[in-house]
C-alpha cells in the first residue's frame, strides 16, 4: 500500500546526529593504559555508488543486504539509471525488506508497456483500443508527420516510481533525505552529464532511466534528459564531491548483446547505451583508490531485460559483496552506532496525508476546468493510492504524454502540483492499423485503416474524428463530438458515413455468390456519458443503400433503398482488454429501426445485445460470451445476423450463416505463456496466450433454404498474442459434420456503423 507522511525535520541532520556520538568518541583524545592521551582516528565518510544496468540493477538489493549484515553505514548515495532508482529509494528511507517486497511485486511487463488502463477510458477511447488500430500514435503538423520521442511515454513507470519514492514526497532537496542523494542523467541536446539533486525524486528517477529511443526524454528545467549511463554509469566523482572519503562502488558491468538478442527497439536502445557505458565506466574504475571498495557481481548471461530473474540477481549481489567482506568489515561500526544510524535512515510512512491545495499546472490548449472536473479529490485528508489513481485518470483521457505529480511544502501547507504534459506531436493525431483473416483453403480478407483525430477544438473539448478503411470492408467516417458544457455529461455527435463491402452468400456449405453493398448515411446523435464505464446514444440517420450482385450463378437484380431510421446504442464496458480480457464485463445494446413515417423505403427493427465477461485466477482466465440478435421479417438480406469465422463458430467459414434471429454463446479459457522477453519489453508483444473455446449457436429465419434453422456447435484451440499492431491468433476450429478450419488472424477489422 502506498503510504505518505510529511516530515518537517531535516533527515540528513538527524542521521549525522545519530553517528555524532561514535564519531566524536572516535576522534576524541582518550587515555591510554599509562594515562597518556591518545587520538583515535575518526570514521571515514562512506559514499555508495550504484551503477546502471536495467534488470541487472536488482543485484544492488543483495549488496545492500550484506552491507546491513556487516554494519557498514553509508553517508551519501549516488546512482545512475537503475542504480539511481535503487539508490533513491534507499536514500529516501525505505527499509530493505520492504524494498525487496516491492520489487518482487512489480509487474515489469506491464510497466514497460505503458498502456493506459482501458477500464478508465471513456467510450471513444475504448473504441479506439478495440484492436483495429495499432498502438503507435503519430502527429500531423504543417503537413509533416511527427513521431513521439520514444516507444514508451513513461507514465506507468513514473507512477511506479511514485509508489517507491513515497517517503520523498514533500522534499524537493535531495540533501534533506535521510541519506543525501544524487542521480545522473544525460542532456540529449548537449550530450553532457546532468546531476540531479533537487526537485522531485520521481522525476529524477524517470530521467536517469530513460533509455534513448525506447522511453521519451524527461524534461526538467528546460532540458530533455535521458539515461545517465551514456555519460557516467558509475558516478564515483559525484559521490566524492558529495561526502566520500571512501567509495563503495557497485559495478554491474554492461556486456554487449549478441546479434540474435537484438530483436526489438528495446534491444537496439539497450545496445547503444551498453556501448557508450563501457567507455565511461573504465574512467570511473580508474579513479578508485586503494581504500575504496569495488563490488562486481557475476551476472553472467543475465541481461538488462531479465526482470523475471530476481532471485538470481539478488543472490549474485550478495555473493559479490561477501567476497569483499574483509574490506567491508574494516568500514563497519559498533552495533550500537549502527543501530542508531539505521534508525535515523528509516522514514515512517502513513496511509495518507493532508492536502491543503491541489494545483493543476496550466497547459497550452486544454481547459483546466475540464481537468478539474475529472479530478474527483478535493483538499483535505486523502489516501495516497486514491490520489495517484486520480492522477492516472487524467493520463487516461488520452491527451497527455505524462501527468507528473509533486507534493511540496508551502510554509505549513501541503500543496499537490499536477503537471500534465500535452503530447508534443499533437493536436492532430494519426493512427494506422491492418487486419488479416485467412482461412486455409478458404477466404482471405484484408483491410487497412487510418484514423485522424483533432482534439480540443474549443474550450468544451470538441473533437473531430476521421477514419478511412480500404479492403474487403472499405469505409470513410467523419464525426464531430461536442460536449454540451465544461462539466456536462451530455454531448452531440453529427456524423457522415460512406462504406462499401463485399460478402459471400451460401447455399449449404457452398459459396454461390458474391454481393456488394454500398451505403451513404448521415446522422445526428445525442448522448450521455457515465464516466468511465458507460455511454448512451440516441439518434436519427438518413441515407441510401445500394445492394447488388458481383458474382452469382443466376441473374440477380440489384436494389437501391432510401433509409430513414431511428438509432439507439448503449455501452457498458469494464473489460481490461477488448481482445484478451482477464477481468471485467461488457454489455452492448444496439437498435436500428428504419421507419416509413420518416420516409424510409422499408420498415423493420433490428436489435442486438452482446455480453462478454472474464475472470482470472493467476495466469488462467475463464470467459463467457452471450449474443442475441433479432429482427422483423422485413429485414433485408445484407442486414442479417451472421455467424461463422474464428471465435464465432470457428469450425465454419466466414459468414457461413445469415439469419433474421441468432443466438450465440461461447465459453473460453486462456493461459498466459511466456513470450520472447526482448519483444515484450520492447513493446512488440504485451502478452502471449494459449487457449481454446466451446461455441454454440441457434438460428431462426435463415436466408439460405439449404441451411435449416437449428443448433450448431464448434470448438477452437489457439495461440494468441496481444501485440503492437493488435491481436494475433493462430488457431484451429472444429465444427459438426466434418466442418473444420485453420485460421490466421491479425488485427481486427473496423466495423463502421
Amino acid at each position: 500500500m502506498l503510504q505518505i507522511k510529511f516530515h518537517n525535520a531535516l533527515p540528513g541532520l538527524t542521521l549525522l546526529a545519530a553517528l555524532a556520538a561514535p564519531v566524536a568518541a572516535a576522534g576524541a583524545a582518550v587515555e591510554s593504559a599509562d594515562g597518556t592521551p591518545t587520538a583515535v582516528p575518526a570514521r571515514p565518510r562512506i559514499g555508495l555508488v550504484l551503477s546502471g544496468g536495467g534488470a541487472r540493477g536488482i543485484a544492488h538489493l543483495g549488496v545492500l543486504r550484506v552491507l546491513d549484515e556487516l554494519r557498514v553505514p553509508v553517508d551519501c548515495v549516488a546512482g545512475t539509471s537503475m542504480g539511481g532508482v535503487v539508490g533513491g529509494v534507499f536514500a529516501s528511507g525505505m527499509p530493505l525488506d520492504e524494498m525487496e517486497r516491492q520489487v518482487r511485486a512489480i509487474d515489469w511487463s506491464a510497466t514497460f508497456q505503458d498502456r493506459p488502463d482501458r477500464r478508465a477510458m471513456n467510450a471513444r477511447r475504448k473504441s479506439e483500443e478495440s484492436g483495429y488500430l495499432a498502438r503507435p500514435e503519430f502527429g500531423l503538423r504543417d503537413g509533416e508527420i511527427l513521431v513521439p520521442g520514444g516507444v514508451l511515454y513513461g507514465q506507468r513507470m513514473e507512477m511506479l516510481f511514485a509508489r517507491l519514492a513515497v517517503r520523498s514526497l514533500g522534499i524537493d532537496d535531495f540533501s534533506r533525505f535521510p541519506l543525501p542523494f544524487k542521480a545522473v542523467a544525460t542532456d540529449i541536446e548537449s550530450g553532457m552529464p546532468v546531476v540531479l539533486d533537487k526537485g522531485g525524486l520521481v522525476q529524477a528517477m524517470r530521467a536517469t532511466m530513460s533509455v534513448p529511443g525506447v522511453m521519451a526524454p524527461m524534461e526538467i528545467d528546460g532540458r530533455a534528459l535521458v539515461d545517465g549511463g551514456l555519460v557516467n554509469n558509475l558516478p564515483v566523482d559525484v559521490a566524492r564531491g558529495m561526502c566520500a572519503d571512501v567509495v563503495i562502488a557497485v559495478n554491474l558491468g554492461t556486456p554487449l548483446l549478441k546479434r540474435a538478442e537484438i530483436r526489438s527497439v528495446f534491444g537496439v536502445g539497450v545496445q547503444m547505451v551498453n556501448i557508450l557505458t563501457e567507455q565511461n565506466v573504465r574512467a570511473s574504475l580508474a579513479s578508485l583508490g586503494a581504500d575504496d571498495v569495488l563490488i562486481s557481481p557475476e551476472l553472467g548471461a543475465i541481461g538488462a531485460g531479465d526482470f523475471d530473474r530476481i532471485d538470481d540477481l539478488v543472490a549474485a549481489g550478495e555473493a559479490a559483496a561477501r567476497q569483499r567482506a574483509p574490506a567491508l568489515r574494516a568500514l563497519a561500526v559498533a552495533p550500537e552506532a549502527y543501530a542508531a544510524w539505521r534508525a535515523a535512515r528509516l522514514r515512517d510512512a502513513a496511509e495518507g496525508g493532508r492536502l491543503d491545495e491541489i494545483r493543476i499546472v496550466a497547459s497550452p490548449r486544454i481547459n483546466p476546468d475540464v481537468l478539474a472536473a475529472d479530478f474527483h479529490l478535493k483538499p483535505g485528508y486523502w489516501r495516497a493510492d486514491e490520489f495517484l489513481g486520480e492522477v492516472n485518470r487524467l493520463y487516461e483521457r488520452g491527451d497527455f504524454e505524462r501527468v507528473g505529480v509533486r507534493v511540496q511544502r508551502d510554509g505549513e501547507r501541503n500543496v499537490a502540483l499536477l503537471e500534465p504534459q500535452e503530447k508534443s506531436w499533437g493536436p492532430d493525431f494519426l493512427r494506422f492499423g491492418l487486419s488479416l483473416s485467412l482461412q486455409a483453403g478458404g477466404d482471405t480478407s484484408f483491410n487497412a485503416v487510418a484514423s485522424h483525430t483533432r482534439t480540443w477544438l474549443n474550450a468544451w473539448g470538441g473533437e473531430w474524428r476521421n477514419q478511412a478503411q480500404l479492403g474487403q470492408r472499405s469505409a470513410l467516417l467523419s464525426e464531430f463530438y461536442q460536449p454540451l458544457g465544461t462539466r456536462s455529461p451530455f454531448f452531440v455527435a453529427p456524423r457522415i458515413l460512406l462504406s462499401h463491402e463485399q460478402f459471400r452468400a451460401y447455399s449449404g456449405d457452398d459459396a454461390i455468390a458474391l454481393f456488394s453493398r454500398r451505403r451513404l448515411r448521415a446522422g445526428l446523435e445525442l448522448g450521455y456519458e457515465f464516466e468511465p464505464a458507460a455511454e448512451i446514444r440516441l439518434g436519427a440517420v438518413a441515407g441510401e443503400d445500394r445492394f447488388e450482385p458481383v458474382i452469382a450463378l443466376a441473374q440477380a437484380p440489384g436494389a437501391t433503398r432510401r433509409v430513414r431510421a431511428w438509432t439507439a446504442r448503449a455501452d457498458y464496458d469494464r473489460l481490461d482488454n477488448a481482445n484478451f480480457p482477464s477481468a471485467g464485463q461488457r454489455l452492448t445494446l444496439d437498435v436500428f429501426a428504419p421507419s416509413k413515417a420518416l420516409g424510409s423505403d422499408t420498415a423493420y427493427t433490428r436489435s442486438r445485445v452482446d455480453w462478454l465477461g472474464a475472470r482470472s485466477w493467476g495466469k488462467n482466465t475463464f470467459s463467457a460470451q452471450l449474443t442475441y440478435g433479432r429482427a422483423s421479417d422485413a429485414l433485408p438480406y445484407e442486414e442479417g445476423f451472421t455467424l461463422g469465422g474464428f471465435q464465432s463458430l470457428s469450425g465454419y467459414g466466414q459468414w457461413r450463416f445469415r439469419a433474421r434471429e441468432a443466438t450465440f454463446g461461447r465459453l473460453g479459457y486462456q493461459r498466459v505463456i511466456k513470450p520472447p522477453l526482448g519483444l515484450q519489453l520492447g513493446g512488440i508483444i504485451n502478452r502471449m496466450y494459449a487457449g481454446g473455446s466451446l461455441e454454440g449457436a441457434r438460428t431462426a429465419g435463415t436466408f439460405d433454404p439449404l441451411t435449416p434453422d437449428g443448433r450448431y456447435y464448434s470448438a477452437s484451440l489457439y495461440i494468441g498474442a496481444d501485440t503492437l499492431i493488435g491481436p494475433v491468433f493462430l488457431g484451429v476450429g472444429q465444427g459438426a459434420g466434418g466442418n473444420h478450419a485453420l485460421w490466421l488472424s491479425i488485427g481486427v477489422p473496423w466495423t463502421p456503423r
